[in-house]
């Protein structure tokens, strides 16, 4: 039984074979570079998400530091003209958030603003996060797989040589052994 034979290779097959290397290559690389990308987008988008989350949390500690009534006095008129004018003031305050939610959204880089309008979530960050996690294990499996394939030769002549090689390889080893079991059985 020949090399090539038992591992099922052809000329056929072997010409397969390495179209099929240089193709999981090609794919590879590209597929690294789609992961960094998504990754650079997730993260941009979390970050951008993160800078909204503060900007709310500022805009509510200031609707509530508004918000707070002013000393009622001991007339029910005094007091419900610190509550319109509370409320006339959080309704300026909320206009003006909005006006400038709207020239935010207009002076940000277009580019970047329609590259990350579909993620709206951190669950969704989250779930990318997971899949590019998930992507790396499989791409890593299959990189191992790969570099094993990698070492075989690509023609069935240069395997043989190669088999012959280490076959001589292996008797000289078996005859260094022999010789060392020798010199240690003898005193």
């Amino acid at each position: 039984m020949t090399f090539a034979s038992a591992l099922g290779v052809t000329d056929g097959s072997r010409s397969y074979a390495s179209e099929a290397a240089s193709h999981f290559a090609r794919t590879h690389a590209a597929y690294i570079v789609e992961l960094e990308i998504a990754e650079v987008r997730a993260a941009a988008r979390l970050r951008e998400l993160r800078r909204y989350q503060k900007h709310l949390q500022r805009t509510f500690e200031g609707v509530r530091i508004h918000a707070r009534p002013q000393v009622p006095s001991s007339s029910d008129e005094d007091h419900i003209r610190a509550l319109e004018l509370n409320t006339s003031v959080l309704t300026q305050k909320g206009e003006e958030y909005d006006e400038r939610a709207r020239l935010l959204e207009r002076e940000r880089p277009d580019g970047r603003s329609n590259e990350l309008r579909g993620i709206n979530a951190f669950e969704e960050l989250e779930a990318l996060h997971t899949e590019i996690s998930q992507n790396r294990e499989a791409l890593r499996a299959k990189m191992e797989l790969l570099a094993t394939c990698s070492e075989l030769p690509p023609d069935v002549t240069l395997a043989r040589v190669k088999l012959a090689e280490r076959r001589q390889q292996l008797h000289a080893l078996v005859v260094q052994k022999d010789a060392l079991l020798r010199g240690i059985a003898q005193p």
